[in-house]
Parts: C-alpha cells; sequence; structure tokens
C-alpha cells in the first residue's frame, strides 16, 4: 500500500512539473524601469446601467475610491460624509464609488436611496475590489494621478482626513 501512495505522488509531482512554464533567460527580463506600461482607460458597468470610464494611469486629479454596499449599514451611515466630502473638495480631488452588492436591483437601491452624484462603478464580483485588496466595506483608497495608492482605510479616518 505505502508503494502505490508513493508511485500516486510520485505522477502528481511530475504532472506538476511539467506544468510548469519553463525558466525565462536573464536576457527576457525586463526591469520594471524600462518597460512601457500602456495603460488604456477601462469602462465599468454603473449600478444605473450607465458606464464609468476610468484611466487609473493617468488621472485629471488625486481620486478617492469609496468601496462601499447596499448590505452594509456603515456604509449607508457613513456616505453622506463621502457625498459632503467630494462636494467640499470638487476641483482638487475626485471621488469615485465602487458598489459592491452582487446584485443590481440592490447597488442601484444603494445609489438612488443615498444620492449619489459621483460616477459610481458596479463591482458585483469585487473583480475592482481585489486590485487594492478591498476586503470589507467601506474602504476608501486614495489615489495619486499616475494611479498609485497613497492610503487605504475603512472609512474617514483622522489619517485619511490629513491626506487629504
Amino acid at each position: 500500500m505505502r508503494t502505490a501512495t508513493h508511485l500516486v505522488v510520485a505522477a502528481l509531482v511530475a504532472t506538476f512539473a511539467l506544468a510548469l512554464p519553463a525558466p525565462r533567460a536573464a536576457a527576457d527580463v525586463v526591469p520594471p524601469d524600462k518597460a512601457e506600461e500602456k495603460a488604456t482607460p477601462e469602462t465599468f458597468d454603473s449600478p444605473t446601467g450607465g458606464k464609468v470610464t476610468l484611466d487609473l494611469k493617468h488621472l485629471e486629479r488625486r481620486t478617492l475610491l469609496v468601496f462601499a454596499a447596499n448590505f452594509c449599514p456603515i456604509c449607508r451611515r457613513e456616505t453622506p460624509n463621502f457625498l459632503k466630502l467630494a462636494h467640499d473638495k470638487k476641483g482638487e480631488l475626485d471621488v469615485v464609488g465602487v458598489v459592491m452588492d452582487s446584485e443590481r436591483d440592490a447597488a442601484k437601491a444603494y445609489v438612488d436611496k443615498q444620492k449619489l452624484d459621483y460616477p459610481t462603478i458596479w463591482d458585483p464580483e469585487w473583480r475592482f475590489a481585489m486590485r487594492f485588496k478591498v476586503k470589507s466595506t467601506p474602504t476608501l483608497v486614495l489615489l495619486a494621478k499616475d494611479g498609485t495608492v497613497e492610503l487605504v482605510a475603512p472609512g474617514l479616518t483622522p489619517e485619511l482626513e490629513k491626506k487629504l
């Protein structure tokens, strides 16, 4: 029995090793500072049925991504503060909402009830959120004009407010 187990393990290891890509030659590796990263704008669905286009590598201003959801009571309570911030910082900071509800009706209800007037992306599978390692709502991600992350916060924290 022990020999059969060893053979199965050996076969699995061999299969896995065959599935690995061939190692790259040192000449194929391009240092990050030499690589030309060609970012293109991305278009996302909005919870209200429209589209939102973002070019995260070439932002006009610093941008605050507000990850929230209708299912999140803290989000619903804090959204008026996010709206006030968007209005107070208009022209110097862009705010983009990212609604995480899996159902479009719930996401749309959040946008409508909260009267969100900033662009809002619908991210039902949290794919966009995973780029920023968002694990819960609300999460706020402050981006520099070049799209790099300046700060991630679980809401309007004193640290985030100081950065703004």
